[in-house]
């Protein structure tokens, strides 16, 4: 419940921001009248205003989703951007010489604006923008990991593994943990020099974006009953390792992954 908390929040304040950098490019490049800000567009140049609301929206939100690491950032970014356009071109008045909104109509807009943001990214964490899935060959049900999954997945579990093992000297060199990843290694044909290598190289990575690679691997995995094994194995090792950074990070991959 806490981490549905925190996820929510997390998804107004980067609508707060989105809005909010929006908003201080109209005070800095457009004319702001008492009541009003006013573009340059008239009647006849309507739609030229509208590619413009949605040009800013896009690269405010791309940039926000690249920092962020979301998956799917274009069609997120686009989807918003067309929505919250829309939203703004509501609110225009138009006439024969100019274009303007009311300063009184901003709450109205960035009340929308947050919902919308909110709503897509919600669609966004569940998946629905993704089609990596019917991409793969992974099947709907892993009865052996070994020829079931590809390597980039069978190196995503192990990662994802080791990653929480890591987390602190509790769980490093607990005999239940060593257990559980030398199993899981053991049912997906990795050799001891294969994860060597792969652990190796993962941490010459930066974290988040390790992370954020063993996530798209894990999302081409299409059984759920499998990564919801996999949760319980990384949520046990989480637990044993008393962090709880760790115990966070788990939950949100496994929100992400559709699994809780």
């Amino acid at each position: 419940m806490r981490e549905t908390v925190k996820t929510y929040v997390n998804c107004l304040l980067e609508g707060l921001i989105i809005f909010f950098s929006l908003l201080t490019i109209f005070f800095i490049c457009f004319d702001k009248g008492s009541v009003a800000i006013s573009f340059h567009f008239d009647d006849d140049d309507i739609f030229g205003l509208f590619v413009l609301f949605f040009a800013l929206l896009y690269v405010l939100t791309y940039i926000l989703a690249k920092y962020r690491k979301l998956s799917n950032k274009r069609v997120v970014s686009f989807t918003y951007s067309l929505v919250a356009s829309l939203v703004l071109y509501f609110f225009l008045d138009v006439d024969h010489s100019s274009s303007k909104i009311y300063y009184k109509h901003f709450i109205y807009i960035f009340l929308l604006m947050e919902l919308a943001w909110v709503v897509i990214r919600y669609i966004q964490k569940s998946g629905f923008f993704d089609n990596k899935a019917d991409d793969t060959n992974s099947p709907m049900a892993i009865l052996n990991p070994e020829k079931d999954l590809s390597d980039n997945q069978k190196y995503a579990v192990v990662g994802l593994l080791c990653y929480v093992q890591g987390a602190s000297t509790l769980s490093a060199y607990d005999e239940v943990v060593g257990s559980i990843v030398q199993s899981t290694i053991n049912s997906l044909g990795l050799t001891k020099s294969e994860v060597e290598t792969y652990v190796k190289v993962s941490l010459n990575q930066d974290p988040e974006q390790a992370v954020y690679d063993m996530v798209m691997s894990l999302k081409e995995i299409r059984d759920k009953k499998y990564l919801k094994l996999l949760y319980g194995k990384c949520n046990t090792i989480a637990n044993i390792s008393e962090d709880d950074d760790t115990k966070d990070v788990v939950k949100e991959i496994f929100e992400e992954l559709g699994v809780i």
